[in-house]
């Protein structure tokens, strides 16, 4: 998936909720150097880990409901675009200056960087271009 196109976190659901699966499994997932979770080694606190958690939570109930044909329901679709509005603003809250996916980039390997679909201030970066 090209990160041009869709940007860091994706505003289709289709792409979202597969990005949150793969994102917290990483995320929670223990770094082979360190023996800490990588959320850790990221330098993510313990609540912004749990948070992320709980936004991938929030993908999995909803998006079922979503991709599922027989119920076209307006409310599920209002429900999962509010919530991809949620994540991507709490990657980039401008209360706090946190920017998680940016502490990826600063902290995390190349392939960690791939999952996240972080490209700028890594080697990805010169690769995209």
């Amino acid at each position: 998936m090209s990160t041009k196109t869709t940007g860091r976190i994706s505003s289709k659901p289709s792409e979202f909720a597969p990005y949150m699966q793969s994102t917290d499994k990483l995320q929670l997932s223990i770094d082979i150097t360190t023996g800490n979770p990588k959320w850790k080694v990221w330098g993510w606190t313990s609540a912004q880990s749990a948070q992320w958690t709980s936004y991938r939570n929030q993908s999995d109930t909803l998006f079922p409901q979503w991709s599922d044909k027989n119920h076209n329901n307006t409310d599920i679709t209002d429900q999962m675009n509010i919530l991809i509005k949620a994540v991507k603003k709490y990657d980039n809250d401008p209360l706090t200056g946190v920017h998680l996916l940016d502490k990826v980039a600063l902290g995390g390997t190349i392939s960690d960087c791939e999952t996240f679909h972080v490209k700028r201030g890594t080697a990805l970066a010169v690769v995209s271009h």
